[in-house]
C-alpha cells in the first residue's frame, strides 16, 4: 500500500515539475516535495498530503501564477 502510494506521489511530483515553468510554480513544487518527505514517516500524513496535492493540481493548471 505504502509503496503504491510512493509511486503515485512520484508521478504527481513529475507532473508538478513538468507544469512548473515559472519560478513561483517551481517553489510550490519544492515545498510540496518537502512536505512529502516530512510526511513519509507517517502513512496517514502521506495520504493527506496526496489528497492536498490532488486539490492543488487543478488550481495550479487553471490559474497560472504570473
Amino acid at each position: 500500500m505504502l509503496i503504491l502510494l510512493k509511486k503515485k506521489i512520484q508521478f504527481w511530483i513529475l507532473i508538478m515539475t513538468v507544469k512548473s515553468s515559472s519560478m513561483k510554480k517551481r517553489k510550490l513544487t519544492v515545498s510540496i516535495i518537502l512536505s512529502m518527505m516530512k510526511a513519509k514517516k507517517n502513512g496517514i500524513a502521506l495520504m493527506k498530503a496526496e489528497t492536498r496535492m490532488v486539490n492543488i493540481l487543478p488550481t495550479v493548471s487553471l490559474h497560472p501564477i504570473p
